[in-house]
């Protein structure tokens, strides 16, 4: 019948580890601040097709809402095969079938047991946190576990409630009650530090100032208390610096289609650092909702016209578009997290020494070249882009990256990859005979285009443990800064 409530430690689901497909140890607690709609699938059910599609067109209802916004809704899927032998592929196959067939986007987990002595510790958790009508057994395939953004199960629906009802049951009024309220910045996330003040960005005059430069000007050097700067909806024409004296900002917009930070410069003045539109060079920053855009591009060739340069420690961004052509995104020196951003160019458009984690992010590639350029101080260094559940899009035939020395290292993890990705990947630029010192590596990624059998020969293969050490957030260092961000 499960484990009984007093069996249990654990108080939130982000205290569990569970397996991906591939066997590696997800954590759990980075869902934290995220519903999530737990479920366990099966593909030979009679509740299989239903099902699936509906949890994919909720998964991409809430992922995109214009393929840009940040999203605070994940689904979990956990393959079982306990009832009627109903899921009897290999992880593999079970990501194939989801993936093609329905176009699954959300993670599905390594096959687990949801009842008897061998049930995971999660389910566990699920069951005795919500017990059903007659008890803590899973009945079937497809039941569905809600989970709000602290880990707690609020809900529990059997195989016949359909993914979309239990949003016009229960989920959805909630869900943009809660959205709306983030947004405005009326209560912080659990765990965070929160707002101490909140500057309004108006360019109709309704609010404290009409450009953003001017709000972050008016910030006292120095300052170690949380700021929410809110810029309204706008096209603001006017390149924005964040020097290193003002930290503890919150850059909140209202859509990055819609509160958009743009200008046209490019390097021919001043050099590539001074052509951003944006810059930021202070630790503890965090953007939502804003689109960086840079709009030069040359006739013929190109030129490095950055969007935004991204220079301080522990920052983050989400739900952020950064549109330019050539040296788009600047990540340039620190530690920092891209969540569900939209980063679009031809021609190394994202470029730096930095130490980062892109997670479900789209890289939009409009004109052929490379998508990045890593480089990193010496071997020993800490930096590296990593690419987690990202999607690749490409117009063109397009490098994933080339070296912009020896020690670049780029990881891509189970992004999608389409078939205008170059057969052999990578390209070592200026760095031969060194190109086997760099750290290139391509793990459980899907699409016509990951396929590796045409890789160059210094494709790096990690062993897992080194690998997790990309993957994890502890990549980002062991002091957990992104939990501690409102």
């Amino acid at each position: 019948m499960g484990a009984s409530q007093s069996a249990l430690t654990e108080t939130s689901i982000h205290q569990f580890t569970v397996k991906d497909g591939s066997g590696r140890d997800v954590d759990l607690g980075i869902y934290k601040d995220k519903v999530l709609l737990v479920v366990n699938v099966a593909s030979k059910c009679g509740f299989t097709n239903s099902n699936y599609t509906q949890l994919t067109e909720l998964y991409k209802k809430y992922k995109s809402k214009g393929c840009w916004v940040n999203s605070d809704f994940e689904i979990l899927a956990f393959p079982c095969n306990q009832f009627l032998h109903q899921e009897p592929q290999t992880e593999q196959e079970i990501k194939d079938f989801a993936c093609t067939r329905f176009k699954a986007e959300f993670p599905i987990f390594q096959k687990v047991k949801v009842n008897g002595p061998e049930t995971v510790p999660v389910y566990k958790f699920l069951k005795a946190s919500k017990p059903g009508f007659m008890g803590n057994r899973i009945k079937w395939n497809f039941t569905k576990f809600l989970i709000d953004k602290e880990g707690k199960v609020i809900g529990r629906y059997g195989t016949t409630k359909s993914p979309l009802s239990i949003e016009m049951q229960q989920f959805l009024r909630w869900w943009w009650l809660l959205l709306w309220a983030l947004s405005c910045g009326v209560f912080s996330t659990d765990g965070a530090a929160s707002i101490t003040r909140v500057i309004i960005v108006d360019q109709s005059g309704q609010g404290s100032f009409t450009t953003l430069q001017s709000a972050i000007d008016s910030l006292p050097d120095g300052n170690s208390q949380w700021i929410q700067i809110y810029v309204k909806q706008g096209t603001y024409r006017e390149k924005v610096f964040i020097p290193a004296s003002k930290g503890f900002i919150v850059l909140q917009g209202e859509g990055p289609e819609k509160t958009v930070i743009t200008w046209s410069a490019d390097a021919s003045r001043g050099g590539t650092m001074n052509s951003a539109t944006f810059s930021v060079f202070a630790n503890d920053f965090v953007a939502r909702n804003i689109g960086f855009v840079n709009t030069f591009k040359s006739g013929s060739g190109s030129m490095q016209a950055i969007a935004a340069l991204v220079g301080g420690d522990r920052n983050s961004f989400h739900g952020c578009a950064f549109i330019g052509y050539q040296d788009t995104l600047c990540d340039y020196l620190g530690r920092h997290y891209f969540d569900r951003c939209w980063i679009e160019g031809a021609i190394d458009f994202i470029f730096g020494f930095g130490q980062s984690i892109y997670n479900r992010c789209v890289l939009n590639s409009v004109d052929g070249g490379w998508l990045t350029a890593h480089a990193k101080m010496g071997a020993d260094s800490p930096g590296g882009f990593v690419f987690k559940h990202c999607t690749i899009r490409a117009t063109k035939m397009a490098y994933l990256g080339r070296a912009w020395n020896q020690h670049s290292t780029v990881v891509f993890h189970e992004t999608s990859m389409p078939s205008t990705v170059r057969p052999e990947g990578w390209d070592a630029w200026h760095v031969m005979p060194n190109q086997y010192q760099t750290t290139f590596v391509e793990d459980g990624n899907i699409g016509a285009g990951s396929n590796t059998s045409g890789r160059v020969s210094w494709l790096k293969s990690l062993p897992p443990d080194q690998l997790q050490g990309f993957l994890s957030i502890g990549f980002l260092g062991p002091d957990r800064w992104l939990d501690k961000q409102p």
